[in-house]
């Protein structure tokens, strides 16, 4: 299993899959990628001769996850019973904010 993201080619993350002589289903896991981030993913089988072609890329997004810290925070106008609080937005939004 190969995974990259667009731009990105020479950073190709890469699993290899253990044959499963049970049934036809092979099942792999791309670990450590971004959240909320476009990749290309393809297939290739290989032998002991060497590699076979690679599937045809397919294109993909990982899934939405909860935003990193904000990336400034202040507190200002301090009141008895109020405050102004203000916030950039973090740099790792892993996702659609609202």
């Amino acid at each position: 299993l190969l995974a990259w993201e667009p731009g990105k080619e020479e950073d190709v993350s890469m699993v290899t899959v253990r044959p499963n002589f049970q049934d036809s289903v092979h099942v792999g896991y791309v670990t450590g990628l971004k959240k909320f981030t476009e990749y290309f993913t393809s297939v290739l089988c290989f032998t002991t001769p060497g590699d076979g072609p690679r599937s045809p890329p397919k294109a993909l997004k990982t899934h939405e996850d909860t935003p990193g810290a904000v990336g400034h925070l202040s507190f200002t106008e301090i009141l008895d019973t109020s405050l102004k609080v203000s916030w950039s937005e973090p740099n790792e939004k892993n996702g659609v904010l609202t």
